[in-house]
């Protein structure tokens, strides 16, 4: 039975609905900012699921009061301890017995939605039931900001599936068929790189220029795929910085035998004082990350090809060693003086000496072609909010 308050602004609501659509909007902002607010989101739980879900389709519709809606989200997760339903898509479709590919922290399977195949992203963790669940609302929180994602060069994200793959969770994304950038590099020699690795620093710009900021935390070729118009799309996003915050057992996987270490700042590869954990990524060991995905995008290779993880730990922190300049080919491709120039200072010892990912924006060779089709802007930047309780 509806309450006396939800049955209340539902009348208000659905007379607004009646006049105009922004009524509507007007309507539900005027209630968020009154003194209601606070009983609103004390309402029961399948009012309050449909109070947030109107919230967030205003919210995807970029509306004035996008900010306000935003926060209002933020404090009833926080309060409730809940995740909205409309983080859960129905009517999601596994294709095939078994995933298609998988990489740092999850399995990849394809799937269908809608008539259209998507990828389903499976998390790798172990444990019982009940901490799968509790890492899953982790995940979970840190991807309603991702929800909120608009860029050209950031791969979208649709939303959760929960009945697939019980006890474990899927997320689901819009499949890319071309793979990896590292992958397509390779079949496709001929690419523009000094191209890719502009969208790529386009990207990285939106997430750090976002209020509050957000760090990617495993920059690397295999996490950037490769879109239906041969656009580098950055995944991925803040799955390495979640589970750094949880003690959870994930299963990661190397690449092509090299650990997700060789694009680490050489501050990451350190311990505090204490020695009890290790330093957070930040916008500047992104930085420095690019500056490596840089040297997978010119050779088709990770940093320091030759050496065993052990020995790229003993380079960067005893040696203070860099990757070298990578020979002729790699020149033919497009890195010049100035783009090593600019590879160089993104790996600076200190992280207060590394450029912004803006400089470095500015500073990569003009657009090509596809670019100015698509992306002849400054990097958008919004307001997004952290479900961080």
């Amino acid at each position: 039975m509806q309450t006396a308050l939800f049955q209340q602004w539902l009348t208000v609501l659905r007379a607004a609905m009646v006049n105009d659509v922004d009524d509507m909007c007007a309507t539900l902002a005027t209630v968020i900012q009154s003194e209601d607010r606070e009983r609103l989101i004390l309402l029961p739980l399948d009012e309050l699921h449909s109070i947030m879900s109107m919230v967030q389709m205003f919210v995807d519709e970029r509306c004035m009061w996008r900010v306000q809606f935003e926060r209002f989200l933020k404090k009833t997760v926080r309060t409730r301890d809940i995740l909205p339903s409309y983080l859960f898509i129905p009517g999601v479709q596994r294709i095939g017995k078994n995933a298609v590919g998988g990489g740092g922290f999850a399995d990849v399977w394809k799937g269908e939605l809608a008539g259209k195949i998507v990828a389903l992203k499976v998390l790798r963790i172990f444990g019982p039931e009940t901490e799968c669940a509790k890492i899953f609302k982790e995940f979970s929180k840190e991807a309603m900001i991702w929800r909120q994602f608009d860029h050209p060069h950031i791969l979208p994200f649709h939303g959760c599936c929960g009945d697939l793959f019980t006890p474990l969770y899927a997320f689901i994304s819009p499949w890319m068929e071309n793979g990896d950038m590292i992958s397509f590099l390779k079949q496709n020699t001929h690419t523009d790189r000094l191209a890719m690795i502009r969208g790529v620093a386009s990207g990285l710009c939106y997430l750090h220029n976002l209020q509050p900021q957000v760090v990617h935390g495993d920059l690397r070729g295999s996490n950037v795929l490769i879109d239906g118009n041969k656009l580098p799309r950055i995944a991925d996003f803040g799955l390495a910085r979640v589970a750094d915050t949880q003690a959870v057992s994930l299963a990661t996987v190397s690449y092509n035998g090299k650990g997700s270490l060789r694009w680490q700042a050489p501050e990451l590869l350190s311990f505090t004082k204490d020695a009890t954990e290790c330093v957070k990524t930040t916008d500047g060991s992104d930085v420095y990350a690019f500056g490596c995905l840089c040297i997978e995008v010119f050779t088709d290779r990770p940093p320091f090809p030759g050496l065993s993880d052990g020995m790229v730990i003993a380079a960067l922190l005893i040696r203070d060693e860099r990757p070298s300049r990578p020979p002729a080919p790699a020149a033919q491709r497009g890195l010049d003086d100035n783009m090593w120039d600019l590879m160089q200072k993104c790996w600076a010892t200190r992280r207060s000496d590394r450029p912004g990912i803006k400089a470095v924006y500015e500073r990569i060779m003009p657009f090509t072609q596809w670019e100015e089709r698509r992306d002849d802007r400054e990097p958008f930047t919004s307001h997004v909010i952290r479900y961080i309780g």
